[in-house]
């Protein structure tokens, strides 16, 4: 996901300074999983990490492979420069500390999609896009995450709120595809941190039934389905060995079509504002 890690979160490997297993271990159950993790599945993930070669290995100690360093960097290059054109646009005129007011636009749009996240779906699913003052609950969410914000001035608290409407409201590039990652990064999160354990009983309840596809599944196929060969080749081998059919319903197949427009029509404007030698 393209979602910027703040510097004092980013694992040293990932500048370059390599790291022996066990303390990336205990940092990541001690900063970054809000879920329990066994052993096993630690081990398990970074043995698939190493198997495509997202990290190597030398001397004992572990590092982000190269080549997928470039790929994360360039990735957080491109959200770099989307926070700052966003930040400065609306909430330049701010007078409390830049860091601060980036810490809250974060903390806001992490909290909005927490709360709202189906409601934005709906939005670009059926192009029925309301206005931020529509949303329930938005103005309590707003003053919630800015009441918890002690970097931000009182005097600017009421601003920002306007300002983060006029974020929400926009019909801009920059906007959507900054909400848009903000989005992706979301649905991301809840299928890793899904709970879901195989026994034996369950196994044998799920033989020979389906398996329905919603909406953001089919989402994640279609955007992600080149990063997830591995995963899915997994998955087909487990509906093959369980004969478990994958369906969806038809209205989950109307959703995801309407969504994918809306982001086929988003990638055309993109590329219409530049100019064609450009692009060739």
């Amino acid at each position: 996901m393209d979602l910027q890690v703040p510097p004092n979160q980013r694992a040293p490997a990932q500048e370059g300074t390599p790291l022996q297993w066990e303390p990336v271990k205990l940092r990541l159950a001690d900063q970054f999983l809000k879920v329990s993790v066994s052993q096993k599945e630690i081990d398990d993930a970074i043995i698939l990490l190493l198997k495509e070669e997202k990290i190597r290995v030398s001397g004992g100690r572990h590092y982000i492979h190269e080549k997928f360093r470039d790929q994360l960097q360039e990735a957080e290059g491109r959200t770099e420069k989307l926070h700052i054109l966003i930040l400065e646009k609306y909430f330049g005129g701010a007078a409390s500390p830049k860091e601060a007011i980036r810490e809250w636009f974060q903390d806001t749009t992490i909290k909005f999609f927490e709360t709202f996240s189906f409601e934005w779906f709906y939005q670009i699913t059926y192009k029925k896009k309301q206005s931020a003052e529509g949303v329930p609950s938005l103005k309590e969410t707003l003053t919630q995450v800015l009441n918890n914000a002690q970097s931000i001035i009182q005097e600017d608290k009421d601003w920002l709120k306007k300002q983060y409407n006029k974020f929400i409201d926009s019909e801009g590039q920059e906007e959507n595809l900054l909400f848009w990652q903000y989005g992706i990064s979301m649905f991301s999160s809840r299928l890793i941190t899904a709970r879901n354990y195989a026994d034996e009983i369950s196994i044998e309840l799920f033989k020979d039934s389906k398996f329905i596809l919603d909406t953001n599944i089919l989402m994640i196929l279609d955007l992600e389905g080149h990063e997830l060969n591995d995963s899915l080749r997994a998955l087909e081998k487990v509906l093959q060995e369980l004969n478990i059919a994958p369906v969806y319903f038809t209205h989950t197949r109307d959703e995801y079509l309407r969504a994918m427009h809306w982001r086929k029509n988003e990638t055309i404007k993109v590329f219409n504002n530049y100019n064609k030698c450009h692009i060739m």
